[in-house]
């Protein structure tokens, strides 16, 4: 089964319930990189990346910049990049980066032709 290879542990980060959550104060924000390390022998591979957050409370002057998936789309094992702005601009945010592997079905074996042998008879 194809798997993403993650560290068991990233500064600042935890798996939760399967998921990165960020513990601590992000003041800086942060950059992460999401790549399929096994395909499993797909023939394909595709994924999709969704960023969604919630800007805190700010002058319509201020804006959340590079914030988000660099691509929402695209073919191959990645990598995906995601910005995390920090603190200061965004109140929560989320992103969901999907790996997609497509198989193609191996058509079943053709049996081989029947072979017809006659007895030799010798006298």
């Amino acid at each position: 089964m194809p798997r993403v290879t993650r560290p068991a542990r990233v500064e600042g980060w935890e798996i939760e319930d399967g998921m990165w959550v960020v513990h601590g104060d992000t003041d800086a924000g942060d950059h992460c990189s999401y790549t399929e390390t096994d395909t499993g022998g797909a023939s394909s591979t595709s994924w999709t990346c969704a960023y969604e957050f919630d800007p805190i409370s700010a002058p319509t002057s201020a804006q959340v910049e590079q914030a988000g998936c660099s691509a929402t789309s695209g073919a191959g094992v990645g990598p995906v990049e995601v910005e995390y702005p920090g603190d200061d601009e965004v109140s929560s945010q989320a992103s969901t980066v999907i790996f997609t592997n497509t198989f193609t079905a191996t058509p079943p074996p053709v049996p081989a032709a029947q072979v017809v042998a006659q007895p030799a008879f010798t006298g």
